[in-house]
């Protein structure tokens, strides 16, 4: 593996794959599928049955065919095994070595594109594309499977799981105009050596687990050795589901000093004169000049025209929050007021303030916000030439924290309300965002890719709060130890690095480059949120929902307010609503929704017609654009074939309901092994009125066209469904009452325990005699009288 980008003082030696298979005949060349049945290792492709032996054997008949094999039926004639060997010094033993790697891949791509490149954009190209994908999907499934049944062979499956990653790149680079092949890349599954790696150095459970899944293997190895800084921060408790370390206590939060041991006042510029520019419908700013005894002097602006402001975002649990009063210490004061001084010395171009600009661009932020009219003079304005000595005194700067800038208290919570109204005005107004992460302020700047990597894995990014906040911001500063980073100057540079026009030229480097700021992508609003459009659109409510999916919030209801407001919706109108209430109001201000919202198995409401509704967007749960969409009508959700892809029956008896079942297409077809996800949260009901069952599976149009013809035929592929009782049937229409949701598999499932792997007995699994609904059925899901209705300004 040492061909991969590796980072600066990595937290690890990059991990050394030794050669094991020394003993095996070499990988014949003939057939890359069938190898194991030539061997004699199984009777059947694509079975697992290769692996019936103890790890050792498992371990070296991976390394023969998934490693060795793979190497050899892609570059061919380049293959020479010696090259990819180096001897343990003072002993027999070899380690694979893929130092050249790269040269041999760059010297097979100009083969091919020198002599064979025209094939490439004929039907014969496509084939050898299309045998590449096969390969890549064949060795990514067995190895997958390596991994979960033999732990003790899980540097072997990292090894090959790279080796995939590399060779997938380079095959990318040769078929750029394949738009079926390059567009829907295999997802290679996840290095679980790398997870439990990064647990046990104190990394949080929930950000190591979607970090290794959602990136790619030569991406998750690079964060897994970043340096880290934990800060004291305790992940004990955390799950793969949520990270629950930042998570605050206001009852026991403690603000804290820039050093330890200081014991400077608290200083804040008085609850009055903060509610005062709240009550007259605008935001309070701090201006703070730092005297020369190193005691601020704070004042009260309001944000109007003209006024250059920076914003701050930052996570509570670094210790610049206070639940009690809208203080901070003294020297919190003076540490914030030199950040902003070397702000200003990046010497960034500006002509109005940001206010300004977006008043004059949109007249909906009045109606929205109910501001008053943005007037005044020009304040704030810094001379770029000052020193820092010469701003003490002379130049007062302007920032908004929410710390100081939020009321606090019960009797504060109406105009607490209304500040949050405005928060993503204030972030879009501020000429900067500075973001202030207590991990990130201890490590030093390096390069842009391992910089924008350390942001990705901070505690700022595992905030639902700092989402929006950046989302909106025009320029994020991120502090280093010795300096800022900007984000956006980084995204440009990374940018520039990729050069999209040179696909031909793709490679792990520009690989790792692109995933280092594909978070920043996705945080990146899809369109302006002060323009006013009637509806967001189905991929707009996917993108939000998967940026909150990992992030977490000491408060949980605020998500409500977030998501609201992601979603173009006013968040501040969302909190007039019950909690219970908070995200039927916003899921029924959309036209569409994915179907896939019905297969969650999260909490859900408890409205008899809104059990599919989730109590909470994102916070662990996943959405995905797989199965489709429903249109959302005044008679509730509806979709069929048009919309949606998914197979459909229905079972007439409901006298009785079973957790497991098997159901069938047809005759020739696999069984298909369903579990009902029901619990103590999502219980089945059984309705009185119903007249029959219905089961919607759904079949995934994304992986229908990335996997191999073969690959759905018994491979234990998972799934979501949903049960519904049905109320009646009117021609092509069912009108259906949600009941909770399912899971299947194509094959029969395998389950864990402590002594190891086995599978389920069919007589669990009864087959249903159920009937399949045709192509042509349209469903109708009855939400209830107040749904939808939509409401919002």
């Amino acid at each position: 593996m040492d061909h991969v980008p590796y980072p600066q003082d990595p937290a690890w030696p990059l991990i050394e794959i030794p050669y094991l298979c020394a003993d095996l005949e070499e990988y014949d060349g003939l057939d890359f599928i069938n190898y194991p049945v030539r061997r004699g290792w199984a009777q059947e492709a694509h079975s697992d049955q290769w692996m019936d032996c103890p790890w050792e054997t498992a371990a070296k008949r991976a390394q023969n065919w998934l490693y060795f094999g793979l190497l050899l039926e892609v570059i061919g004639p380049f293959y020479k095994k010696e090259l990819f060997l180096r001897k343990i010094s003072n002993n027999d033993g070899y380690l694979i070595h893929t130092s050249k790697l790269p040269e041999i891949l760059q010297a097979w791509s100009r083969s091919v594109r020198g002599t064979r490149f025209q094939l490439f954009r004929s039907s014969k190209g496509r084939e050898v594309s299309q045998r590449c994908h096969e390969i890549f999907w064949e060795t990514n499934m067995q190895s997958d499977r390596l991994d979960r049944n033999f732990s003790d062979c899980r540097t072997v499956t990292l090894g090959i799981k790279v080796l995939l990653n590399s060779l997938d790149n380079a095959v990318l680079g040769l078929a750029p105009q394949f738009e079926e092949f390059n567009s829907e890349r295999m997802p290679i599954s996840q290095a679980r050596l790398l997870y439990l790696r990064m647990v046990r150095t104190g990394w949080c459970k929930s950000q190591a687990y979607w970090l290794t899944r959602d990136y790619g293997v030569i991406m998750a190895n690079d964060l897994a050795a970043l340096p880290r800084r934990f800060v004291g921060l305790d992940h004990k408790d955390c799950n793969r589901s949520a990270c629950t370390a930042n998570n605050v206590n206001e009852m026991t939060y403690q603000t804290a000093h820039t050093t330890e041991g200081c014991r400077c006042k608290f200083k804040g510029p008085g609850e009055a004169r903060i509610l005062q520019p709240i009550k007259e419908g605008s935001i309070p700013l701090i201006s703070v000049t730092i005297m020369p005894d190193d005691v601020p002097r704070i004042e009260i602006v309001k944000a109007e025209a003209g006024v250059r402001y920076t914003a701050i975002s930052h996570v509570w649990s670094g210790g610049l929050g206070n639940p009690r009063e809208n203080k901070l210490p003294a020297c919190q004061f003076l540490k914030i007021y030199r950040l902003l001084a070397e702000i200003e010395r990046q010497k960034l171009p500006w002509t109005k303030s940001a206010f300004e600009l977006l008043w004059q661009r949109s007249s909906i932020l009045r109606k929205k916000f109910r501001l008053q009219s943005l007037a005044g003079p020009q304040r704030g304005y810094l001379p770029i030439s000052m020193e820092f000595s010469e701003y003490r005194e002379n130049t007062p700067l302007v920032f908004w924290i929410d710390t100081l800038c939020v009321p606090v208290g019960e009797k504060n919570k109406p105009f607490r309300v209304q500040a949050i109204r405005s928060m993503d005005l204030i972030y879009a107004g501020a000429e900067n965002t500075l973001v202030l992460d207590s991990e990130l302020q201890q490590l030093p700047q390096t390069s842009q890719e391992q910089m924008s990597a350390h942001v990705l894995c901070s505690s700022w990014m595992a905030r639902c709060w700092t989402l929006q906040e950046a989302r909106v911001s025009q320029r994020c500063f991120v502090q280093f130890a010795d300096g800022l980073f900007d984000l956006q100057n980084a995204r440009r540079l990374i940018d520039q690095d990729i050069n999209p026009d040179s696909k031909l030229l793709w490679n792990d480097i520009m690989d790792l480059k692109l995933q280092a700021i594909l978070w920043y992508y996705a945080m990146t609003p899809m369109r302006d949120p002060f323009y006013e459009v009637p509806f967001m659109s189905r991929s707009q409510f996917l993108n939000e929902w998967k940026n909150l999916e990992q992030r977490s919030t000491s408060r949980k209801d605020d998500v409500h307010c977030i998501f609201a407001s992601m979603l173009g919706l006013n968040g501040g109108d969302i909190l007039i609503f019950p909690h219970e209430q908070r995200m039927k109001a916003i899921l029924r201000d959309q036209t569409s929704l994915p179907l896939s919202l019905l297969f969650l198995s999260c909490p859900k409401m408890e409205e008899r017609s809104c059990r599919w509704i989730p109590t909470h967007p994102g916070l662990g749960t996943s959405l995905s654009d797989d199965y489709g969409e429903m249109k959302v009508s005044k008679d509730g959700l509806m979709f069929g074939k048009s919309t949606a892809n998914y197979m459909g029956f229905l079972v007439a008896s409901v006298k009785s309901r079973l957790d497991r079942f098997c159901l069938q297409e047809n005759l020739d077809s696999e069984a298909l092994w369903v579990t009902v996800k029901s619990d103590g949260t999502n219980s089945v009901f059984r309705s009185s009125t119903s007249i029959a069952t219905c089961y919607i599976l759904g079949k995934s149009r994304k992986q229908d066209r990335v996997k191999p013809p073969w690959f759905e035929k018994g491979t234990g592929v998972c799934e979501g469904g949903a049960l519904f009782a049905v109320q009646r049937r009117e021609g092509r229409v069912l009108f259906l009452l949600y009941e909770c949701p399912l899971e299947y598999e194509n094959s029969r499932p395998a389950f864990y325990d402590s002594e190891g792997r086995y599978m389920v007995d069919q007589s669990d699994f009864p087959l249903l005699d159920a009937e399949v609904l045709p192509a042509d059925q349209i469903f109708q899901i009855d939400c209830g009288e107040s749904f939808p209705q939509c409401f919002f300004i």
